[in-house]
């Protein structure tokens, strides 16, 4: 484990010792957003690791999803297929504390959003 992530997790845990699924959501929160500086910056290994980890600590954190869906679509040219087919297998929600966060429907109309602001880009 890196040391940004060690000094990060060591933080997070003293302050959510008493909630493990507060903690764990936080934890997938910091991983998903240090995933997509990654994704921007096209390293898109230690994207994919964050994210997996993201998703490990969270399996229905779709935001994770979401960038995982991104990643894949630019990390060999742009394939948006691949992206679609992540999304369309994650969880139907994301759930804290028995309430929904994120639904699938939010996600995928989110990364449909983003497949249509690329075109825009490509024209």
């Amino acid at each position: 484990m890196d040391k940004q992530k060690i000094e990060k997790f060591d933080e997070l845990e003293i302050s959510y010792s008493d909630d493990k699924e507060m903690l764990n959501f936080t934890k997938a929160v910091w991983l998903t957003s240090r995933a997509n500086y990654f994704g921007k910056n096209k390293m898109f290994v230690e994207a994919i690791a964050d994210l997996e980890e993201a998703i490990s600590l969270k399996n229905d954190y779709l935001p994770a999803y979401l960038s995982m869906a991104t990643v894949y679509s630019f990390k060999e040219g742009v394939n948006f297929d691949d992206g679609i087919q992540i999304i369309e297998k994650a969880p139907s929600e994301t759930r804290l504390n028995g309430n929904i966060i994120t639904t699938k429907k939010e996600i995928m109309d989110e990364f449909k959003k983003t497949i249509e602001e690329f075109k825009q880009t490509m024209n």
